[in-house]
């Protein structure tokens, strides 16, 4: 039987993610990670487009992008090990949001969210459009916000093995195992039953 502070089940991207920070924040902390899948073929992390954006219409949301977006920029500060900079390829391009004249009042009020929280976004009329996208078709356009700053996309997998190497050197175990139960007293889970 192995003992463990925290168990996180499901070892992929937020699993591993979890496990560094947890790690990272209390050293000694005995975190314990499952994965039914150590290959990681079938998990989402490894089928997904991974991109990061920061524009959403909610403070919380933009906020967390945003943290993701310097966290990406300074991955090797964060997930080093042995000296070793992981590289997830970020790269650094806005992404681009349209409106009719039905969204248009949504966009400029999702933009001034954006800029209230810091975010680098540009709101642009249908001349603006124009001008920078001349291959776009902008007739029945009425504005778009386009992310001038920390939005993009990366190679999710390696994301996710920089967080699992890290995690592991912070001293977090991985195990491929499938977690089929849960005990609990209260609130407190006493085990967590393998297949």
């Amino acid at each position: 039987m192995t003992r463990a502070d925290v168990v996180i089940v499901g070892g992929a991207a937020t699993g591993c993610a979890a496990a560094y920070f947890l790690c990272a924040q209390q050293p000694g902390l005995r975190v314990q990670v499952l994965e039914v899948d150590p290959s990681y073929q079938w998990c989402a992390t490894t089928r997904s487009v991974a991109s990061i954006r920061h524009q959403f219409s909610t403070p919380e949301n933009i906020r967390m992008s945003m943290f993701g977006t310097e966290f990406l920029r300074r991955i090797g500060e964060h997930l080093a090990v042995d000296g070793e900079v992981p590289e997830v390829g970020f790269v650094e391009r806005g992404y681009l949001f349209l409106a009719t004249d039905a969204g248009l009042t949504t966009l400029q009020a999702n933009h001034a969210v954006q800029r209230g929280c810091g975010a680098e976004v540009a709101l642009l009329d249908r001349a603006a459009l124009q001008g920078r996208f001349p291959w776009l078709a902008t007739a029945d356009l009425a504005g778009g916000a386009l992310g001038l700053a920390g939005e993009g996309w990366l190679d999710a997998y390696a994301l996710m093995m920089a967080f699992r190497h890290k995690a592991r050197a912070l001293g977090a175990a991985f195990e491929p195992a499938r977690a089929v139960g849960i005990d609990r007293q209260g609130e407190r889970v006493t085990a967590v039953a393998l297949a």
